[in-house]
């Protein structure tokens, strides 16, 4: 039993493994907005340990208010390690200075990870307007 993990492994004559292969396993659930009118970096974050899981499969919920005139765009970006991954623009039209507009997106990302890394999400302006939501990230890990 490995207390580190709190799961079942067994030595595969290389190699501890996990036992149950295949299991999808929530590893972070981060569900507080978090919200901002300016450029920002790692807006959230996680850390995935090193040789743990063989995939990982992250989903953020991502939104957009604007209202005025000014038209409103923002790049929602996933990076590993420093690398993105996954992009979303959201963008709205601004054509009235008495009217307001919302929009919401999910932005995903998966792949083989045999290597422990940060996850995080970095939000840039395009047309600097309105202001951007991230209503969550999830990040599950395959054992």
């Amino acid at each position: 039993f490995n207390t580190t993990n709190t799961r079942f492994d067994f030595f595969n004559g290389a190699a501890w493994q996990p036992f149950n292969s295949g299991q999808l396993v929530l590893l972070s659930n981060s569900e507080g907005d978090v919200t901002g009118a300016a450029t920002t970096a790692s807006v959230k974050s996680f850390v995935v340990p090193a040789n743990i899981y063989s995939q990982i499969m992250v989903e953020a919920e991502i939104g957009l208010d604007q209202s005025g005139s000014n038209n409103a765009e923002w790049t929602f970006d996933i990076q590993y390690s420093a690398v993105t991954k996954a992009t979303s623009n959201l963008k709205l039209r601004g054509n009235n200075a008495a009217q307001e507009h919302k929009t919401l997106g999910v932005l995903k990302y998966s792949e083989a990870m045999p290597a422990g890394g940060t996850i995080q999400i970095n939000v840039t302006s395009v047309f600097l307007n309105g202001t951007w939501k991230i209503n969550s990230l999830r990040i599950y890990g395959v054992i």
